[in-house]
């Protein structure tokens, strides 16, 4: 199968030939039919993979600190492996796809093959014709929702996570800075909710997009808008370094009001207004609970529903159905539609302000079946003098020290990995 992956150390992206992946005990093998892409995060990432070694680092202060950290305990030789062996190492792009079950693990209940489904999380969900994803981060999809909208739900579910973590309500006064991809589903779903939403965007194109909703006030800069009048304040733009969103945020929100960040911010802010509002500052950790939760996203444990009522399944379940009742509706934010073979080209040309959402289309596979690999059933008599060696487990130490002191090696020969 084909697979969109970034090689930091080639500094590329490329569509690359990949094995089937087969289902595991509690996940779904699915063929992909769409996938969506969110330009704000992937082409962030796309730009970071192009950069130089210089411009990483800048970028990635945290991994600087810890390669200084190696160095010093292990030596410069071991250090400059495990840096080779990161920046070698191929990722996944992707969060949003769609597609029909072809397998079930042994655990999964709730899906059959053919079924469409839709799916989230990075590493999951990526740009590839053929995915394996978890059980909790896949949702049947309701016969009124067309495949093209349904990839939006893992988006959706953000927004909903978004505003129960701002604790909006039905006629809360809430304001949304940035309206981007992201920025224009909060303030749509919002809307749902019953609330009265204003659009802080500096971008024309994207303020008449936001406007369609009659509803929706919008304004260029948030000085324009009136200050101390919102329950709630969601920032939906990136902000690094010097930037001054907090300090918007702040100055629009009411006494004791809510900033709730869901971009890439740094949470940076001048002291004074924030204590004075007595504001609250809230993060936004991507989906809903189980983001994250090696229990709930590869072992397939739920969380009881009398405990953690909005886990990240039950998020995009609310917004497939809102979806199918007609009361959201993101096909308007579909700004482009390519072909799965043109997606580096698309990702060549830079982001563009002009779009949204890009809708990624795959080719059927009606005779291709995801035959599982069998055992050759040979076996190889042991060779005086030769080793040869098969890893299960890729990770930064078998790659970074175990792999390279295994090749120097005359007589050890590796003729295989596995890895997930």
């Amino acid at each position: 199968m084909k697979s969109l992956l970034r090689f930091p150390g080639e500094r590329k992206l490329a569509l690359t030939n990949c094995p089937i992946p087969l289902p595991g005990k509690n996940t779904l093998l699915v063929q992909t039919c769409y996938s969506l892409i969110s330009p704000g995060t992937e082409f962030t990432q796309a730009g970071e993979t192009r950069a130089s070694l210089l411009q990483k680092a800048w970028q990635r202060p945290d991994l600087v600190a810890l390669t200084i950290n190696q160095l010093k305990s292990e030596g410069l030789q071991s250090t400059l492996r495990r840096v080779d062996n990161r920046l070698g190492r191929p990722m996944h792009m992707g969060y949003c796809a769609v597609g029909r079950v072809e397998a079930t693990g042994d655990n999964v209940s709730g899906f059959v093959p053919g079924q469409r489904v839709v799916m989230a999380g990075m590493g999951q969900a990526n740009h590839a014709e053929w995915n394996r994803v978890s059980v909790n981060l896949a949702c049947p999809i309701p016969d009124a929702v067309a495949d093209r909208n349904a990839a939006f739900a893992p988006l959706y579910a953000l927004a909903l996570h978004a505003l129960r973590q701002g604790e909006t309500s039905v006629g809360d006064n809430i304001a949304i800075i940035g309206a981007g991809l992201i920025g224009q589903l909060v303030a749509q779903t919002a809307g749902t909710a019953g609330a009265l939403v204003t659009v802080i965007e500096p971008n024309p194109t994207r303020r008449a997009l936001a406007i369609r909703n009659e509803q929706i006030r919008c304004y260029a800069a948030a000085n324009d808008a009136p200050e101390g009048n919102f329950d709630a304040v969601y920032i939906c733009a990136a902000g690094k370094a010097d930037h001054h969103l907090i300090d918007d945020a702040a100055r629009l929100c009411r006494d004791r009001g809510m900033i709730v960040c869901i971009g890439n911010v740094e949470p940076t802010g001048k002291r004074k207004a924030l204590y004075e509002k007595e504001i609250t500052l809230r993060q936004v950790r991507s989906y809903g609970p189980g983001r994250y939760d090696p229990n709930y996203e590869e072992r397939g444990e739920d969380y009881p529903l009398g405990y953690v009522r909005w886990t990240i399944k039950r998020n995009m379940q609310a917004a497939l159905d809102l979806m199918a009742d007609k009361r959201l509706d993101p096909s308007p934010l579909i700004t482009s539609e390519i072909d799965f073979e043109n997606i580096v080209d698309h990702f060549a040309m830079g982001p563009d302000p002009a779009q949204l959402a890009t809708i990624v289309r795959y080719r059927p596979f009606e005779n291709t079946k995801a035959a599982p690999l069998a055992p050759s059933g040979q076996q190889s008599e042991p060779v005086k003098g030769h080793v040869r060696t098969g890893l299960i487990g890729v990770g930064n130490y078998s790659g970074g020290s175990l792999l390279p002191l295994l090749q120097r090696h005359p007589d050890v020969e590796v003729i295989a990995c596995c890895s997930q």
